[in-house]
């Protein structure tokens, strides 16, 4: 998804000077190690727009934008305050008298947005609103959020002014009175008393509607991994999509996992061999960049909303080579068909990524973060009567997805597209309708693929690096370091502070963290499940690790640094 500021003036503005800085900060979006198509941009005598590295998915009329994709392509997008069409997307939209942004049912994208008494500016990157309006407001309650889950979290953005359109909503501004309000659909879970062959049929109708009506998808390529979902992707697309050429798969991983027969990289080889597509592999550690540089491109690209850096060790070059090799968009296998089950409230915030510098019983060391002032939205807390795997799932709907997951998709929306069928609202719908323990470990869900799978077995581990064992490399040690202790690093935290974060540092021996990770994944295996129970349900804390700590305040450091700079860079 290229990236786009859209800027409404209450009174009619100078458009020269206005498209010239829109333009500049649209530039700046784009990727160093590209060549990106120019920069559009449009404007009338309130209204100044641009989008950077426009593709061909791109749709624009006027003032209205759809950045995204819809799932049926018939659906009327233009429209200000009527229903929300299925897709994932982010739709700007306006007539004479409203401006509407809207975000899809699950927000896969966000699209932040700042209004005072002269404009209006909504945006997919924070950094561009703050570039535009020449000055930059830390708000300092995404520290603890980012500390304790490597996120903004639920509620804060890098700037105490900026706001998230809600998924599944809009937010709506009047023209001639110039006010602006938000709406949302609600979030409820309302199981159905049915035979389970009927909520077979549901689900499978939805599947199917879903995929029957994506449309223009033959220069996409389908991320296939060795689970579940990514194979289900590709299976369903191939009995029910209208496609007729070769379908084009992509895997990516670290090194060592093209030895290992039983993880996603070799997995997916072999049901790529066996449903015929052009497949690729990219090892995810290959580069000439150094430790700082990724990280530059990594805060860049992602505008540090997230931690999940394992992926991108490679200096983006898997996503530099499909944009220049064509591919305008990846399909992944993101879903909703439930998690697995979960037997604490502590379990499910941590799986989640809700976690509350408090549940952390290591930080309690650490005086800054005990003082940190940090709460927990109403709406994603357990309701009375909800059921603990209603919440888990409700709380991937409300949270998951919009913060997290939409945060990683961001890191590849500068060189290409990005959907998730199985998050459309047909499907969504049937989800929400399914009793607990048709949902939990994606029971009906697998229960309908089985009957049109293959033979291969799927994976039983990950390929994909973790952030825990990279933080303790040597390089990114001694980079948090450097960044721990310099001016602007105690311009935002206490110097002791940093010094004690700094002082809990450890270089790990790579082979060693491999060799320890084995064996307490067949420790794990070995226990019984009445004494996994016993475990789950006594377990009260969490520990973080102080490597992933020290990354965590790095991001924040560099964050605001990076965002001052840009300020600076405006004034001038």
């Amino acid at each position: 998804m290229s990236k786009i500021l859209y800027v409404y003036f209450r009174k009619p503005c100078e458009n020269s000077f206005q498209k010239r800085k829109v333009k500049n900060i649209c530039d700046s979006f784009n990727p160093d190690n590209i060549s990106p198509a120019p920069t559009f941009l449009f404007s009338d005598k309130n209204n100044v727009y641009g989008i950077s590295n426009p593709t061909a998915n791109l749709k624009k009329n006027g003032t209205n934008v759809l950045l995204g994709k819809l799932f049926h392509k018939n659906e009327d997008w233009r429209k200000t305050e009527i229903d929300y069409p299925d897709g994932n997307y982010a739709i700007f939209r306006s007539n004479k008298n409203k401006i509407e942004v809207v975000c899809d049912n699950l927000g896969t994208r966000c699209v932040w947005y700042y209004f005072d008494d002269d404009l209006f500016i909504a945006s997919t990157s924070q950094k561009g609103i703050i570039e535009f309006l020449g000055n930059f407001q830390f708000d300092r309650l995404v520290i603890p959020w980012i500390i304790s889950t490597g996120s903004l979290g639920p509620s804060h953005a890098w700037d105490k002014r900026i706001e998230k359109v809600p998924a599944d909503g809009s937010v709506v501004i009047d023209k001639n009175l110039w006010t602006l309000h938000t709406k949302s659909n609600p979030v409820n879970f309302n199981p159905q008393i049915l035979p389970i062959e009927k909520q077979e049929k549901k689900l499978f109708d939805a599947l199917a509607t879903t995929f029957k009506n994506l449309d223009k998808i033959q220069n996409w390529n389908i991320t296939l991994s060795g689970g579940h979902d990514s194979r289900a992707i590709l299976l369903l697309l191939k009995k029910f999509g209208n496609i007729k050429e070769t379908f084009k798969t992509v895997t990516w991983g670290e090194k060592a996992a093209m030895k290992d027969s039983n993880g996603d990289v070799i997995i997916a080889q072999r049901v790529a061999e066996k449903l015929n597509t052009c497949h690729k592999y990219f090892p995810t550690e290959s580069s000439k960049e150094n430790t700082n540089e990724i990280i530059e491109k990594f805060l860049k690209h992602g505008e540090g909303r997230i931690d999940h850096i394992a992926g991108y060790l490679d200096g983006f070059f898997i996503w530099k080579n499909l944009y220049e090799n064509g591919v305008q968009g990846i399909i992944r296998g993101d879903e909703v068909f439930g998690y697995n089950k979960i037997l604490s409230p502590l379990i499910v915030n941590s799986f989640m990524g809700l976690t509350l510098c408090s549940d952390f019983s290591n930080l309690k060391k650490y005086e800054f973060i005990q003082n940190l002032e940090q709460k927990k939205p109403n709406y994603l807390i357990q309701r009375k009567n909800e059921s603990i795997h209603t919440w888990r799932d409700r709380i991937f709907h409300q949270y998951r997805i919009p913060y997290i997951q939409s945060a990683l998709a961001d890191l590849k929306f500068p060189y290409v597209e990005q959907i998730n069928p199985f998050l459309s609202k047909k499907i969504v719908k049937v989800m929400r309708e399914l009793p607990d323990d048709l949902r939990t470990d994606k029971r009906l869900f697998k229960q309908i693929m089985t009957k049109i799978d293959i033979n291969i077995p799927y994976a039983k581990r990950d390929s994909n690096g973790l952030v825990i064992n990279i933080v303790k490399q040597r390089s990114m040690v001694s980079l948090i370091k450097e960044e721990l202790s310099s001016a602007d690093a105690k311009a935002i935290f206490p110097e002791d502070f940093l010094n004690q974060v700094i002082q809990n540092l450890r270089i790990e021996n790579k082979e060693k963290k491999i060799k320890n990770k084995s064996f307490l994944k067949l420790v794990k295996q070995s226990i019984p499940t009445n004494f996994k129970r016993f475990l789950s349900q006594r377990r009260n804390t969490l520990m973080l690790d102080d490597n992933v700590l020290g990354f965590r305040v790095l991001i924040i450091c560099r964050m605001h640094k990076k965002l001052s700079n840009v300020v600076s860079k405006t004034v001038e």
